[in-house]
């Protein structure tokens, strides 16, 4: 007769439960949590519809489960303070704020940071600690740079010379040569003077 199988989700004999380099005995309980928003605008047809679906980072929230005498075999020496240091330990991921791995049930959560962390404690608990935690990951992007070949700058200097060389000669032209300027105002001072004396006859003549 064959040996009965481990089928409990919450306790495998060849999987380690961490967080961080910190090892629980057991996980009590699990969730992930993976949430998003859809626009409320109309969206136009054809258009790209992903792009109307905003996406949150995965919450994952756990209960884990730690004692001076654990469940499993470990290499942690004296273990009469284990679930204590566990604690500590803990704080310590919180207040340095830095992304942990988690290696839970199912799944390996990478650059999961700590939103909450809650420790009951009662006698019921004895010589052991009960830890309820809310992690939330950070999504990391890289930034991409690209190299623009010197041929393309030059052009694009090149270009923006002629255009500047352009509206140079556009002002220009809309004014004219000096000659033509020249002949424009000698006929605007002709006119000026003939209105003028035209005006001089009128007085003699209504004097």
């Amino acid at each position: 007769m064959s040996e009965p199988q481990e089928t409990s989700l919450y306790f495998k004999p060849d999987r380690e439960y961490l967080i961080s380099d910190l090892a629980l005995d057991l996980i009590l309980s699990e969730e992930e949590k993976l949430s998003g928003r859809a626009t409320s605008s109309p969206v136009e047809e054809g258009a790209d519809i992903s792009d109307s679906i905003e996406l949150d980072p995965l919450v994952l929230t756990m209960t884990g489960f730690i004692t001076n005498t654990p469940v499993r075999d470990v290499d942690d020496g004296d273990t009469s303070n284990r679930y204590r240091d566990a604690i500590h330990a803990l704080k310590e991921i919180r207040l340095a704020k830095l992304p942990v791995t988690i290696v839970a049930t199912e799944e390996v959560y990478e650059n999961m940071a700590i939103e909450e962390l809650s420790i009951p404690r009662n006698v019921s608990l004895g010589e052991s600690a009960e830890i309820s935690l809310s992690f939330r990951q950070i999504v990391i992007v890289k930034s991409q740079t690209a190299v623009m070949p010197v041929s393309v700058i030059e052009d694009k200097q090149a270009l923006g010379n002629a255009d500047m060389g352009q509206a140079g000669e556009s002002g220009s032209d809309a004014l004219g040569d000096e000659e033509t300027q020249k002949s424009l105002y000698e006929k605007a001072m002709e006119a000026l003077q003939n209105e003028n004396d035209s005006l001089d006859k009128r007085l003699v003549e209504y004097g």
